[in-house]
């Protein structure tokens, strides 16, 4: 993979936020975190940071994560400083798109 497929990776997602949820977060009473690349922070590739699926929209975008060795994560604390969700992916287009989703579910079992 080269130098160009890499920052296309990096700095593409950036791109596919559209400008009405570009600062739109999911509701939050505590704390809320967005990193981009947090395997790197220590020396892990994407396989090793996330030995599962469990966070990843989907299998494929996991690979697609490994692939390009880059990862979008949102965690946030709806209600407590205990529970929390999490989401993982290729892009923060479709990492903040899974977010609202999860809030929007939330909102309606409450």
């Amino acid at each position: 993979m080269g130098l160009h497929d890499r920052l296309r990776a990096v700095l593409l997602p950036l791109h596919e936020v559209r400008k009405d949820e570009r600062m739109k977060f999911p509701e939050h009473k505590c704390g809320l975190y967005l990193s981009h690349n947090p395997h790197r922070d220590v020396y892990e590739s994407v396989e090793e940071y996330y030995p599962d699926t469990e966070y990843f929209l989907s299998p494929e975008d996991r690979q697609k994560c490994i692939d390009y060795n880059v990862c979008w994560e949102l965690q946030w604390y709806p209600e407590t400083p205990i529970g929390f969700h999490r989401v993982a992916g290729s892009s923060l287009g479709l990492v903040m798109a899974e977010a609202l989703r999860i809030e929007a579910e939330y909102k309606e079992c409450k």
